[in-house]
């Protein structure tokens, strides 16, 4: 790609650069002699017009890990993946074209049609061109800026295109459920004075902003995120997110922590154990990469949303009044589907009428000339020839009906197909509802369970501690009591002996302290035991969970393999009747080059018929045939091959694709041709022609066409073989010049072999 093109390239960004910017590591890396620069963490090259390109590493990393988690099911790509993240995996097996266009159908199925996708091993040029056609087609129907990029980037593997063609694809896959359709609880999300139409139309990135805030002030966290990057590269609010929308794994108080390297360890660790870490790593994270910042944040909003069904009224109504909104868009989809069914059956209506209008005025004006005709007969042939006309026209009448009971059957079926494809598309989205519907309350109640199961342990537990607390306080206020009535008893007792009592009444308290403290010390070994038997009780429900998880996830495994192997089934058949096809057009070509080839050898034998001379002998010699040898530079020659090899940069006389070129050659009357090469400017043939008798002033024309099926064939320029050249044969190149009569604007060489031989 040309670098004034990259002004207004939609791909420039942190991962993606190709011009100067302000920032150095924003865009166009500094040129030194005309060597790129290497910058921490990307990859520099150098462009085919001589600017530098340059592309994250990291970026390339996380692309490729999430393509071969993506596209691991695919049989047509087991023998390319999984992709080695570390190295240029990705640009190389996207440049042989089918990478891409799985990728975009698996974003959204259906966009590509899978039998025009060429999926054998090893294709050739035209059909990776096929390919890569398919997948730019494909990618600017699923909403990606394709502007300035052509099959011949992607082949070529130019990295900067390839990413951002995939950063696109990607992001628009990750950003298609975030919106009020698919998750109606997002109204919660809305602000005070905020109309529902305008939230209903606010973009996907600013939804996923929202929502991060939103869980950020239920927790009570002061910060705030605007953006993707400088706003989440401590990690803090990273963590403060898992802990809302999982609090069961992550733990409240997990952003105190005051390092932030060792915060975006724990962010990637939590990840890993709810199952979302995809394209961040710590070090991407510390750095504020936005686009996998992005793409992360909105993989955790699509399998953990964390968002309760609003139980106020003002949310209620706000749900109510989306709701509604989304029934009219419904509504007004199917009303313009069904008007576009009944503008097309008019349509076709219509035309039937006007063909049957044809057929009238035609059927009158065979009439009219009949009875013109039948006038000039006479009175027995005109009886004749009206019970023909009445037979025929009979047989007419018969055919007219039953080719109008034909098309009424047609019509019939055609509007049959219409209304059960109706039927089915209005029951596709009724269970595709259904199903959002089933899978939002099963979230709710499952919150709601483990919300319940929470409040319930905390309960219990603070019940047991409060009895426990009791428990011990009345045992120590018994034991008060009895030492006291101990004590007073014995004063009662024994008066007389005062100093004596004194001491045992200082034992006594000494004996009443180590009962205290062995009552203490029993108090903290009973709590601590019940601690652990509540961490026991606490980690079994934990497993319990867990192994629930686990099994509803191999079921799901389970049904997704299923639905690949039938798909799997579908494709091989479809490559079977494709395979057979191919066999008989394989067949037919070869059919139609035998005859060209006998047609070709029956004018080759017809051209190489031996020369005979008459020559004057004394008597009684005859007539006699002499062969003639050719020497170097001596004329006629007998026998002169022209080997038309090959073209390099012919002109391009077509608007939308290459030229089609090939070579006329002429002489004396004699005018044979090559074959046509599609679509190249660089053509190969490799065809041998032969002339005989070539006299010192011969001259071969060569002339370079272009063939245009619909108009005149286009002037590619000519070439001239004189004297010069049949005295110096051999193999070089000859320049496409203009005609003698007028200025072609041409350009290009073809290389040439001439070899002049005797008979």
């Amino acid at each position: 790609m040309s670098g004034g093109w990259a002004a207004t390239n939609p791909f420039a960004g942190p991962g993606v650069a190709s011009q100067p910017a302000p920032n150095p590591g924003y865009g166009n890396i500094p040129l030194n002699q005309g060597a790129p620069q290497q910058m921490p963490g990307r990859q520099a090259y150098g462009g085919s017009s001589g600017s530098t390109h340059s592309y994250s590493l990291e970026e390339r990393r996380a692309f490729s890990e999430y393509l071969n988690q993506l596209l691991a099911d695919d049989p047509d790509l087991k023998s390319v993946l999984p992709l080695n993240p570390n190295s240029d995996d990705l640009f190389r097996v996207a440049s042989q074209g089918l990478l891409l266009c799985k990728l975009i159908n698996k974003i959204k199925p259906g966009t590509i049609n899978e039998r025009r996708i060429v999926t054998k091993p090893n294709p050739n040029t035209f059909e990776v061109m096929i390919n890569h056609d398919l997948a730019i087609q494909g990618a600017k129907e699923l909403g990606c800026s394709v502007i300035n990029i052509g099959g011949t980037d992607l082949i070529n593997g130019t990295p900067h295109l390839i990413l951002g063609l995939v950063w696109q694809s990607v992001k628009i896959g990750l950003l298609s459920q975030i919106n009020v359709d698919q998750h109606p609880e997002l109204v919660v999300m809305m602000d005070q004075n905020e109309d529902v139409k305008t939230f209903m139309n606010v973009t996907p990135e600013q939804n996923l902003i929202r929502w991060f805030n939103y869980h950020l002030r239920r927790a009570g966290h002061p910060r705030q995120v605007n953006n993707f990057s400088s706003d989440i590269a401590d990690g803090e609010n990273y963590l403060v997110l898992l802990s809302q929308i999982a609090p069961g794994v992550v733990p409240r108080d997990s952003c105190r922590e005051p390092n932030p390297s060792r915060r975006a360890d724990m962010v990637c660790s939590y990840a890993d154990r709810l199952d979302c870490r995809k394209f961040v790593s710590p070090g991407d994270i510390l750095a504020g990469n936005d686009k996998l910042n992005l793409a992360f944040t909105a993989y955790l909003f699509n399998k953990y949303p964390g968002l309760d069904m609003p139980d106020d009224n003002v949310s209620s109504a706000r749900l109510q009044e989306a709701e509604s909104l989304l029934q009219e868009k419904f509504k007004r989809e199917d009303e313009e589907r069904r008007l576009r069914w009944e503008q097309e059956e008019a349509d076709r209506q219509r035309r039937w009428q006007q063909e049957e209008a044809e057929r009238r005025r035609a059927l009158e004006d065979e009439e009219a000339a009949r009875r013109r005709a039948l006038e000039q007969l006479s009175e027995q042939e005109r009886l004749q020839r009206e019970a023909l006309d009445r037979e025929a026209a009979e047989k007419r009448r018969q055919l007219e009906l039953m080719e109008q009971q034909r098309r009424q059957m047609e019509e019939e079926h055609r509007r049959q197909d219409m209304l059960r494809e109706q039927q089915r598309l209005e029951e596709e989205e009724r269970r595709r509802r259904f199903e959002a519907e089933q899978k939002r309350r099963e979230a709710m109640m499952q919150e709601e369970a483990a919300r319940r199961r929470e409040e319930d342990l905390r309960r219990q537990e603070e019940e047991r501690r409060r009895r426990w607390e009791e428990e011990q306080r009345r045992q120590e206020e018994e034991a008060m009591r009895r030492e006291e009535e101990r004590q007073r008893v014995a004063w009662e007792q024994d008066q007389a002996r005062l100093a004596l009592q004194s001491q045992q009444a200082a034992l006594e308290e000494q004996k009443r302290k180590l009962a205290a403290d062995q009552l203490e010390v029993q108090r903290q070994q009973a709590w601590a035991q019940y601690n652990n038997q509540q961490a026991e009780l606490q980690r079994r429900q934990t497993e319990q969970t867990m192994q629930t998880i686990q099994q509803q996830q191999w079921q799901e495994q389970q049904r997704q393999q299923q639905l690949a192997e039938q798909q799997r089934q579908a494709q091989l058949l479809e490559q079977q009747r494709q395979a057979q096809l191919a066999e008989q057009q394989r067949q037919q070509q070869l059919l139609i080059q035998q005859q060209q080839w006998q047609q070709q050898q029956q004018q080759l034998a017809y051209q190489t018929q031996v020369t005979q001379t008459q020559m004057y002998v004394p008597p009684p010699a005859t007539t006699i045939t002499t062969t003639t040898t050719y020497v170097r530079g001596r004329y006629p020659i007998p026998r002169v091959i022209v080997s038309v090899i090959r073209g390099r940069r012919m002109s391009k006389k077509d608007t939308l694709s290459r030229s089609d070129p090939y070579v006329v050659l002429m002489h004396n009357g004699l005018r044979l041709k090559t074959s046509t090469i599609k679509n190249t400017q660089d053509p190969v043939w490799n065809q041998d022609f032969e002339f005989r008798t070539i006299m010192e002033g011969d001259e071969i024309v060569l002339n370079a066409m272009d063939y245009d099926r619909f108009s005149k064939d286009d002037f590619l320029g000519e070439i001239r073989l004189n004297k010069q050249d049949f005295d110096n044969p051999g193999e070089r190149w000859y320049q496409l010049n203009s005609r003698t009569y007028r200025n072609d604007n041409v350009h290009g060489d073809i290389l040439l072999k001439i070899t002049c031989l005797g008979m």
